[in-house]
């Protein structure tokens, strides 16, 4: 729902930076000679973006000519470009006090209503211009976008289809009925019409944008897609189009063509950390870890307080077995955030791959002590005394804690098992790592472990064939291969 508004959103946006110009140029009193001398210093300071001073002329203007709706409409439209919004009501009211029917007052007075969210008041305001002057397409436009904006979408729509019955061709208006289509989830109306505004000419980026997303919301990604880079083609600098193709490349798992349209975004907002983690990310799935590296220490700089960047970076570097820059990541993300639990737990592992165990149990202790219900921090403390045969009594006291916590995760029922095999109690231990197979029925060191336990049982047979399977399920486990292959040659 929210891709929607937003889309509605744009697309009248569009319409509304064109309409809050100046309001029509329509003079009901003929201006004396120092009124207009007044109205044009007016003009020249506004150019200038002296709005202060515009209103200042435009009010000896007016006392030259105080009968002026003119004067005192082009006064409300300055107050309300510097935000006195109930001044520019109050001055535009004197207007249509003097001339009830003057369509330049009764507009600027329909928008300062839509400003101050008053959508009923403004309806009204353009139902009464419309019946003044039926042509006046802009304000079937307006007013289909406050419609839109009640929710009254069928008024929204039939007030479009009326101005399409003045003007059958008119391309804005086609558009912008697409628009309110999109918000009725009328995907194929909406198509319709965006497609019938093309062929009638419109150039806008934002229709092919729109077109692209309504395209994506049926399914039909090959026109998303096509109708992206069309609006990528007529504005190659609005990061919009591109991101939209770029999470299309993703779900396509072309990688490469994301990573493509997000290089091309950061050219153009060099300083959006949206975009640059999107790089990164999508860098890291492409397994391109030095390159998201660059993206991610960009966002360092970007965001020096954000801990949860340099547990990103520390990651990448892990990838790279680069643990020397990883703990500096994870140690200057604690130096912001000491208690932050994450970058503790994950530091704990660094500690470990550089065979520094008292401070892996260390760092694992502190983590507990953080959040006592961690469970990963239970299961890999317990686990670790487990491996190396100490603190058994504590490891199991660990691992039943994070048992109790979650009674079905494998990995820490085959740690309950491994302690019991530590323990020699392997017909338990052997119970624990079959219900850790029943949830994990693919990971090789759970399997060495129930071959393993097997030999410690007498049952060799049970135990080649686990420790084969172990070796089939076998990835990049560091002298996994080895070592069971050198327990399967002693049974011999």
């Amino acid at each position: 729902m929210k891709t929607t508004i937003k889309l509605l959103a744009l697309i009248f946006s569009i319409f509304l930076i064109e309409a809050c110009s100046l309001p029509e140029k329509t003079v009901v009193s003929q201006p004396t000679t120092d009124a207009y001398y007044y109205y044009i210093k007016a003009v020249e300071a506004e150019k200038r973006n002296d709005l202060k001073g515009a209103i200042e002329y435009l009010k000896d203007a007016l006392k030259e000519d105080p009968g002026s709706v003119y004067l005192r409409t082009e006064i409300g439209y300055m107050f309300l470009k510097t935000d006195k919004t109930e001044d520019a009501a109050k001055m535009v009211r004197e207007a249509i006090n003097k001339s009830p029917e003057y369509v330049p007052a009764l507009s600027l007075l329909g928008q300062i209503y839509r400003s101050q969210s008053e959508f009923r008041k403004a309806a009204d305001i353009y139902e009464k211009i419309i019946k003044l002057d039926h042509k006046k397409i802009d304000i079937y436009i307006q007013l289909a976008h406050i419609y839109a904006i009640d929710k009254r979408y069928n008024n929204a729509v039939n007030v479009l289809k009326d101005a399409l019955k003045i003007e059958p061709g008119n391309a804005v208006v086609k558009f912008y009925l697409g628009g309110i289509y999109v918000q009725m989830n009328k995907y194929e109306e909406a198509v319709g019409e965006f497609e019938s505004a093309i062929k009638s000419g419109l150039p806008y980026e934002s229709l092919f944008l729109s077109l692209g997303v309504v395209y994506e919301k049926v399914g039909n990604i090959e026109n998303a897609i096509k109708n992206y880079k069309k609006a990528i083609l007529l504005n190659p600098h609005n990061p919009s189009s591109r991101e939209r193709l770029a999470r299309l490349y993703i779900k396509q798992d072309s990688l490469d063509k994301a990573a493509e349209q997000f290089r091309e975004m950061v050219g153009i907002e060099p300083n959006n950390v949206g975009i640059i983690y999107s790089l990164g990310k999508t860098l890291t799935e492409m397994g391109k870890y030095g390159e998201a590296i660059e993206q991610f220490r960009l966002l360092i700089k970007l965001l020096p307080q954000n801990p949860d960047i340099y547990l990103h970076t520390a990651f990448l570097y892990i990838q790279k077995g680069d643990y020397v820059n990883a703990e500096t990541m994870f140690k200057k993300g604690l130096s912001i955030v000491p208690e932050h639990i994450e970058l503790n737990f994950r530091l704990a592992g660094v500690y470990e791959k550089t065979e520094r165990y008292d401070e892996m149990y260390a760092q694992l202790k502190k983590t507990i002590a953080l959040n006592p219900n961690h469970i990963d921090a239970l299961n890999y403390l317990g686990y670790a005394y487990a491996d190396k045969g100490i603190n058994l009594g504590e490891a199991l006291k660990l691992i039943e804690r994070a048992i109790e916590l979650d009674p079905d995760r494998g990995y820490v029922r085959d740690s309950l098992g491994w302690v019991y095999f530590k323990q020699g109690r392997y017909n338990n231990a052997l119970r624990e790592i079959k219900k850790a197979i029943e949830t994990i029925s693919d990971d090789p060191i759970i399997f060495e472990h129930l071959g393993d336990i097997y030999l410690k049982l007498g049952d060799k047979d049970n135990a080649r064939k686990a420790w084969e399977d172990a070796l089939e399920f076998h990835k990049k486990e560091e002298g996994l291969k080895e070592r069971i292959e050198k327990k399967i040659q002693n049974l011999k």
